[in-house]
């Protein structure tokens, strides 16, 4: 499919998977899809899509999954994506998103997959991220993240992926990362 993702989507309220990825839609995030408040899946991964991920993105509170990669999507993470507490899959990888990471991402407590890499954030990486104690990928390569990893990532006791190079990180690697027993790939 072509073209932009039409207004009229919103009159679907009803809808709870919505998966467009793959194709070449072009454009923005249309105004109103927070009226979706019945989805639970938003699927629209390698897209041509650009503009910002909107703020109102926070208002889908029953979203479990949000699929937002290999677009060209620019501008920050929204703080509201904080309010998604029922999210378990949240990936903006493959973008052209700036600023920092958000430390609103620490009230996705059911989080268990973070897909953040091959961006342009920057900053630290918020110490707010050990409060995610479901977390079991977390993918934060490839931007420009500076400062030490928090030793917070020490209480992600699930982790099993943990990807933080190519970014501008300095400092050592916290020994509680030894405390990441399920950890398979650092």
């Amino acid at each position: 499919m072509s073209g932009s993702i039409p207004l009229e989507i919103r009159s679907s309220v009803k809808l709870l998977e919505l998966n467009l990825g793959y194709n070449q839609l072009s454009g923005s995030i249309p105004p109103g899809m927070e009226i979706l408040v019945n989805l639970q899946d938003l699927n629209l991964t390698h897209n041509p899509l650009n503009g910002t991920i909107p703020n109102s993105i926070g208002n889908l509170k029953n979203l479990t999954s949000l699929h937002l990669s290999f677009n060209n999507f620019s501008g920050s993470i929204p703080h509201t994506i904080g309010l998604l507490s029922n999210i378990t899959y949240l990936n903006v990888a493959w973008n052209q998103l700036s600023g920092s990471i958000p430390a609103h991402i620490q009230y996705l407590v059911k989080l268990r997959y973070l897909y953040l890499a091959n961006n342009e954030l920057t900053g630290p990486i918020p110490s707010e991220l050990g409060m995610l104690e479901n977390l079991k990928e977390l993918k934060l390569r490839q931007n420009q993240l500076n400062g030490s990893i928090p030793d917070s990532i020490g209480k992600l006791v699930r982790l099993t992926h943990l990807e933080v190079y190519n970014n501008s990180l300095t400092g050592v690697i916290p020994s509680e990362i030894g405390n990441l027993v399920n950890l398979q790939e650092l």
